[in-house]
């Protein structure tokens, strides 16, 4: 795939940023090495692969679901750092 000025401008676009030359140049380096390797993995032949529907081992991996007594509002609180009126203090957010 040929990776056009077009292309670069309208990525630059999407990722709301300025380009300079030097990093454009860079830029239609690295995605050529991305399309040149993707297309070779094109040439792989699959088609007596069975396709992967997941990566995990484990066929169960959820938990039971066992109904148990939750806990009391003192109970929760007894280890908070802090704690006023009944309810976890926490400190501000500041942004």
């Amino acid at each position: 795939m040929e990776i056009s000025e077009a292309l670069l401008d309208r990525i630059g676009r999407l990722a709301q940023i300025e380009l300079c030359p030097e990093e454009r140049d860079a830029l239609r380096r690295n995605l050529d090495n991305v399309t040149e390797w993707a297309s070779v993995l094109q040439e792989v032949e699959t088609h007596q692969i069975e396709p992967l529907i997941t990566t995990a081992c484990d066929q169960d991996v959820f938990a039971q679901d066992i109904d148990t007594v939750p806990l009391s509002h003192q109970r929760a609180l007894q280890n908070a750092p802090d704690e006023n009126t009944g309810y976890f203090r926490v400190p501000k957010v500041k942004s």
